[in-house]
C-alpha cells in the first residue's frame, strides 16, 4: 500500500482510491479534537468524541501530555513509547507492549481474524474496540449487532 490518509491512517494502493476515501470520510471536517486531533463535521460529534473518548483519563504520562483510564495502559505507552520496550510489527509501524498484543493485532489488522466496523472498515482486535470506535466515530448513528461482524 503506497498512499496513506493522513488524517485516519488508512492505507490505499492507489491516489485515486485515496482521494476517494478523503472525500468520502474527512472532507468538511471542521472540528478538531484537542486531545488527539481527531477530526470531526459537526461540533456535536467532536463533543460526543471527547466524552466518549477522553473525559474520564485520570493517569497522566509525567514525560509527555497523553493521559490513560488505567495505570496497565499507562504503564504500556510508557514502555513502548518512552523507554523504546516494544514489540514491533513487522507488517506496518505499530509497536506493542507485549507479544501477545502484538498478535492480537497481526491476526486481526494483517491476517483478518478480527472484527470490523461495517460503516468504514476499519479492523479491530476485539468487539470491544468496535464499540469504543463506533461511539467515538459514528455516534448519532444506531448502534446494531450488524457493526460487530466477525471477518
Amino acid at each position: 500500500m503506497k498512499f496513506t490518509c493522513d488524517l485516519c491512517d488508512k492505507k490505499f494502493s492507489t491516489k485515486d482510491a485515496s482521494d476517494r476515501h478523503f472525500k468520502a470520510i474527512h472532507e468538511g471536517m471542521k472540528f478538531t479534537c484537542d486531545l488527539c486531533d481527531k477530526k470531526f463535521s459537526t461540533k456535536d460529534a467532536s463533543d460526543r468524541h471527547f466524552k466518549a473518548i477522553h473525559e474520564g483519563k485520570k493517569f497522566s504520562c509525567d514525560q509527555c501530555d497523553r493521559k490513560f483510564y488505567g495505570k496497565s495502559i499507562l504503564r504500556e505507552h510508557i514502555q513502548v513509547v518512552h523507554e523504546g520496550k516494544a514489540f514491533p510489527c513487522e507488517q506496518c509501524d505499530k509497536k506493542f507492549a507485549s507479544k501477545a498484543n502484538l498478535s492480537r493485532h497481526v491476526k486481526a489488522i494483517h491476517q483478518g481474524i478480527g472484527f470490523s466496523c461495517e460503516q468504514c472498515d476499519k479492523k479491530f482486535a476485539s468487539k470491544v474496540q468496535v464499540r469504543q470506535h463506533v461511539a467515538a466515530i459514528h455516534q448519532g448513528e444506531k448502534i446494531s449487532a450488524s457493526l460487530l461482524l466477525f471477518l
